[in-house]
């Protein structure tokens, strides 16, 4: 409801308000600002009009929001033009500029407060991250970034720019990432403030990602009721806590940034009338650097300027309808495509950045738009319409494919690859469909944000098609990202920016159907917004209505955050660990390799040997040796430099696999299955042991024929005490023992004592029984 119908209204409701509107006029006109005491109102009458929204408060004082709504409500003519105080008005897409409505201190808290409730979602884990001895980041994969930026302090390439050499083994796949991480690490103290920089970093990227998508909804829609929505939709969505929570330091954060400054820039280029090189400069300037840190960030980093083309497209065919220049229209991005691809080609010469394949990108797109802009251009000049102009762009576009497959065959195979691995499947989560039957993860993911997005997505393409122009980029994003999360969950998170912009039109939609809120634009005009003072219903109200749509939202975010961040067994597990390899000198990986479940591996081997690189060995080995029930096969799986296992809990469990004989016996003789001799329990909890992988001490002797022996002793270690047995019915004895202590031997009816060292353990010493 606008505040012209608000003032009608309440004068048709109470006519006697006539005459105190227009004194109230008169001195809004003389004053720029007045006190109750400067009005003839009583306090009642006053309280409803600012209620209404009619009168708002400005410093402390008074003036009427709309001055020209009330002379309209009046029956008097406007003196403005429609030009009302406090609105941004922008009567067609042809006068909008680049100046985006100012931010007074009102709205300016309320956008950090939406931005301080990103960071308070993604960070209310800071004790799990921040540990008195360690940061300790989320999940597995951010230990493969935390190598390689100590890799590059211990290489020396830590100095000047971010742009710079890296590790050879980083310089493939995210270079730009590492050397960034690693830059600012140096800033800050250097290799020992790395892991505070990759755990803050995530949450940091959120922020700005946030800002970027604050500005991108302002310049597509002029209304800062939309924009707030949105990055507060932002913050509660699942699938963008979960990839910048604190700690979770992948690549993914890193590539937001890039990704919501493309878009800003696209949309400032897209929805502006560009009346100077100012703007274009900017824009194009905007385009330039998104997509250079896009394609540098991440070898897969062309998988996110694929939107870029589909906007190409639409800027020549929305040109054409209006009869515009296209070279015109485009000119600006296609400038900012050349700055990145001169920028992309001259890193990977420069400092072996990226395959070839890769840094040419953007040169390829922009090959591409050229030849989409020329083709625009001919049929603006020649007057062929907006379908015959699709027409011949498709073909064009299907003809600049074919050049790609026959000249270029290398980087065509590349992205062959790349669209093939999109749609395979694995055993790991983030492959999985966005739409899984098995996963919900739609519903994980983003609760019923996406059910109020995606309508009012539709409803902005049908927008675009009738020709409104600054619908195009978010639009060409959402749908582009969705499609990809439908067929891989892991691109959810570059999709949450453009859900969140949409769902705060959807949900500023719903609050103007429940009378909470004005309309929305729905043609070429924004509705825009100042705040005012409001008062505590409507706040309660749009309150609970934010709870119904996004509380689910709330709770998924803060379950998605707790998953991925390491409990505190898986901690300190590998700190127990980590202790007895440096009590024992295994101070690298090839003396203290641990094997465990892949999806912690590289979090065990950093904290114990620092080399967490890869988990291709786990993955490929821990499965078939837990369910292996032939120790001496088992073993024979393991390389030589395995020195730790971690077994976790496997109540279900074969009683003869490796899984059993391990985690609930430890490696002691039971349940009718033999004991182990290689294997020594050191740390246990509820759901995980570790095991220490020795030679164990011989106890050897000899006893009559058919004598049956058994060795037994007490154990305690942190996490579990048990007693460990071994037997065995030969006349020549010999039986490995993985445990140090003073063991009883039963020889038939007899009963020793044998004391058995650490040393020996360890060695592989024979210890005698006797005779």
């Amino acid at each position: 409801m606008t505040e012209g119908s608000r003032a009608t209204e309440l004068l048709a409701d109470r006519p006697e308000l006539e005459a105190p509107l227009q004194d109230l006029l008169e001195i809004d006109e003389a004053h720029e600002t007045w006190t109750f005491d400067d009005i003839s109102l009583d306090s009642g009458t006053f309280g409803q009009l600012v209620s209404e929204g009619v009168v708002e408060k400005v410093d402390g004082e008074y003036r009427l929001a709309e001055p020209d709504a009330v002379r309209r409500a009046l029956g008097e003519q406007p003196t403005s033009d429609d030009t009302e105080r406090g609105s941004v008005n922008t009567p067609s897409l042809d006068e909008v500029s680049l100046s985006l409505p100012s931010v007074d201190g009102r709205a300016a808290a309320m956008l950090a407060g939406a931005l301080t409730l990103i960071v308070v979602i993604r960070s209310y884990v800071v004790g799990s991250v921040f540990r008195p001895d360690a940061v300790v980041l989320a999940a597995n994969d951010p230990y493969y970034y935390r190598y390689w930026v100590e890799q590059a302090f211990a290489e020396g390439m830590v100095g000047g720019l971010p742009i710079a050499e890296v590790p050879e083994g980083i310089a493939l796949g995210e270079p730009f990432l590492v050397a960034t991480l690693a830059w600012v690490s140096g800033l800050l103290g250097g290799v020992d403030a790395s892991g505070a920089v990759l755990a803050v970093y995530p949450v940091v990227a959120a922020v700005l990602v946030g800002l970027g998508l604050y500005f991108l909804t302002m310049v597509v829609t002029a209304d800062r009721r939309v924009a707030l929505s949105a990055v507060l939709m932002l913050a509660v969505t699942p699938a963008s806590s979960l990839r910048t929570a604190l700690g979770f330091a992948d690549h993914h954060a890193f590539d937001f940034v890039w990704l919501i400054l493309t878009a800003l820039a696209l949309a400032v280029l897209v929805s502006s009338e560009r009346e100077g090189p100012v703007v274009a400069v900017l824009g194009a300037l905007g385009v330039g650097v998104g997509v250079t840190g896009q394609v540098l960030a991440w070898d897969n980093g062309p998988l996110l300027v694929v939107p870029l083309a589909a906007v190409v497209v639409g800027v020549v065919l929305l040109a054409v309808r209006e009869g515009r220049s296209p070279v015109r229209e485009a000119g600006p991005i296609l400038g900012g495509l050349a700055l990145a691809a001169g920028v992309t080609y001259a890193v990977h010469t420069t400092v072996g950045w990226h395959t070839q394949t890769v840094a040419l990108t953007p040169a390829i797109f922009l090959g591409g738009a050229l030849a989409i802009v020329a083709v625009g251009e001919g049929a603006y000049r020649f007057d062929l319409g907006v379908r015959v102009t699709a027409g011949v762009e498709a073909v064009a576009g299907l003809g600049s494919v074919a050049g790609v497959a026959v000249f270029l065959p290398d980087y065509w195979s590349r992205a062959i690859e790349g669209l093939g691995r999109i749609t395979q499947r694995q055993d790991i989560a983030e492959v999985e469909s966005l739409f899984s039957g098995d996963t919900l993860g739609f519903l994980l993911l983003f609760g019923f944000v996406l059910f109020i997005a995606v309508p009012a997505l539709a409803w902005a393409t049908v927008q675009l098609v009738d020709g409104t122009a600054r619908w195009l980029v978010p639009a060409a994003y959402g749908w582009y990202f969705l499609v990809l999360a439908v067929f891989q969950v892991r691109f959810a998170g570059e999709l949450s920016p453009f859900t969140a912009l949409f769902a705060g039109v959807g949900f500023v939609w719903l609050a103007e159907k429940v009378d909470l809120a004005r309309p929305l634009s729905t043609g070429r005009e924004f509705a825009a917004w100042v705040p005012g003072r409001v008062d505590r219903s409507t706040v309660s109200l749009v309150l609970a209505l934010f709870v119904l749509v996004a509380g689910l939202s709330v709770v998924q975010s803060a379950i998605k955050v707790e998953q991925v961040t390491t409990d505190d067994a898986s901690y300190e597990t590998a700190a127990a660990i980590a202790s007895f390899a440096d009590e024992h000198g295994w101070d690298n990986a090839e003396e203290s390799y641990v094997l465990s479940n892949w999806g912690e591996n590289r979090m065990y081997n950093y904290f114990v040997n620092g080399q967490s690189r890869s988990y291709g060995y786990a993955r490929s080995v821990y499965g078939s040796f837990l369910n292996q029930s032939d120790p001496d096969a088992a073993t024979e799986e393991l390389v030589n430099r395995v020195r730790f296992v971690v077994i976790e809990d496997g109540a279900d469990a074969n009683r003869m696999s490796m899984q059993a004989r391990l985690h609930q016996r430890f490696g002691s003789r039971g349940d009718g299955v033999a004991g182990l001799g290689q294997f020594r329990a050191m740390y246990a909890t509820n759901d995980r042991t570790a095991f220490v992988r020795v030679p164990g001490a011989r106890l050897s002797g000899t006893v009559g024929s058919n004598t049956t022996v058994s060795v037994a002793t007490n154990v305690s270690i942190p996490g579990a005490s048990f007693t460990y047995e071994r037997w065995v019915r030969s006349g020549n004895v010999s039986v490995r023992v993985a445990y140090p202590g003073t063991y009883n031997v039963r020889v038939g009816e007899q009963l020793r004592t044998v004391a058995v060292s650490e040393a020996e353990v360890l060695n592989g010493t024979r210890v005698s029984i006797g005779e």
